[in-house]
Formats: C-alpha cells, sequence, structure tokens
C-alpha cells in the first residue's frame, strides 16, 4: 500500500514507545502531507542530540557532558535522584 521509503518510516516510528502501527502510518502521513519542515525540523533535533547527548558518568542523566553533568557533579545536592 505504501512505497518503501514510506512503509519504513512507518516501522520506524513504530519503535517508539506508546506508538502502535496504525499511529505510527498516521504520523507518517501528517508529515509527509501537511507538515514538512516540522518533519525536518523533528529529523535534524534527532540528528543532534544523538550526536551530542549521552549519559552522565556519575548519575546516568542525560547530558551533552558525559563526565559530569550539572546535576551528577560530586559536591551538587541531587535532587533529580529519586531516593
Amino acid at each position: 500500500m505504501f512505497s518503501e521509503k514510506v512503509a519504513t518510516l512507518i516501522e520506524a516510528l513504530s519503535r517508539l514507545p506508546s506508538i502502535g502501527h496504525k499511529t505510527a502510518q498516521r504520523l507518517a502521513i501528517h508529515i509527509l502531507q501537511n507538515d514538512r519542515s516540522s518533519g525536518a525540523n523533528i529529523a535534524a533535533a534527532l540528528q543532534a542530540a544523538i550526536g551530542s547527548v549521552g549519559n552522565c558518568q556519575d548519575c546516568r542523566n542525560l547530558s551533552e557532558n558525559t563526565i559530569f553533568c550539572a546535576y551528577g557533579a560530586l559536591g551538587t545536592v541531587r535532587r533529580h535522584r529519586a531516593g
């Protein structure tokens, strides 16, 4: 029913948490038919985040500085940690 590239996009979207196949289909169709600029912005933001965000070695929180983030640095109050 869909081209190979659209089917690949739907499959990729459906791998996200709480996104089933039908929702992935709706998202893909919406982006491709109505909101291509937002789709391009999402793709660029994902690419940038994947290339520069990791886990802090101390607290495992997502951070651009994977050695020690603002919360995980030694001597810092760790309000973000449970417990």
